[in-house]
């Protein structure tokens, strides 16, 4: 406190404020340095810097097997076959095949139809291949077989398609006669297991007297 200067304090045994007067001292030492606070939270990510210089371009490669002498034509439709031109494995040229094409040691030409391939065929008739590229109509026929059963005993008959032909199917009768003595015993394709190629016909006559004829029959295509 300078000389001179008047300063209100309180006084508690008066309970008032007094002022006092006097000099005030010299400034005291320095006190320790406080405790270093918490790491704030970080910034926000700054602006990104300009592109850099694109790098140096690299080396050529190795250049590839072949010599590049192979000569063509000068123009071509899109998607169409191309052949060699001659012996040297150096020339091609453009296809002009059209329709069906087959190869023959890895040559190229045009199929031929009813010699390599079936043709198309019109009409509602069945077809069979004729053993050169070409059909043959197919031609239904049946056949029969019959065998004599005299009364009071058993017989067999049976009949299949020819080698090569397409057996549809068969049955048994009596060649017309009808009693009811007269039955089968066995009625089915032939043979019985496997693929058929005709029928069997097992019959009984137990009409008293006589005989009669067994028949079986079959329907093929020839």
């Amino acid at each position: 406190m300078s000389q001179g200067q008047r300063t209100r304090v309180w006084d508690a045994g008066l309970v008032a404020w007094v002022e006092i007067a006097g000099r005030i001292g010299p400034t005291g030492p320095q006190g320790p340095q406080g405790v270093v606070g918490g790491t704030g939270p970080p910034g926000g990510t700054g602006a990104g810097g300009p592109q850099g210089p694109q790098g140096p371009q690299g080396a050529q490669g190795v250049a590839g097997a072949g010599s590049g002498d192979v000569s063509g034509p000068a123009s071509a439709a899109d998607g169409e076959i191309t052949l060699f031109g001659d012996s040297t494995g150096k020339m091609v040229k453009r296809a002009s095949l059209t329709g069906l094409v087959k190869a023959a040691a890895g040559v190229a030409s045009a199929a031929v139809a009813g010699t390599d391939y079936c043709p198309a065929t019109s009409g509602s008739g069945l077809l069979k291949g004729d053993g050169g590229g070409g059909t043959a109509s197919l031609t239904p026929y049946t056949a029969t077989a019959t065998t004599s059963v005299s009364n009071g005993s058993s017989g067999s008959v049976s009949k299949s398609c020819n080698a090569g032909e397409v057996f549809i199917g068969g049955g048994c009768d009596w060649n017309g006669a009808t009693n009811s003595n007269l039955y089968f015993h066995a009625n089915r394709p032939n043979p019985a297991f496997g693929t058929p190629t005709g029928w069997y016909c097992g019959c009984r006559n137990s009409q008293g007297s006589g005989s009669d004829t067994c028949r079986v029959f079959v329907h093929c295509l020839s």
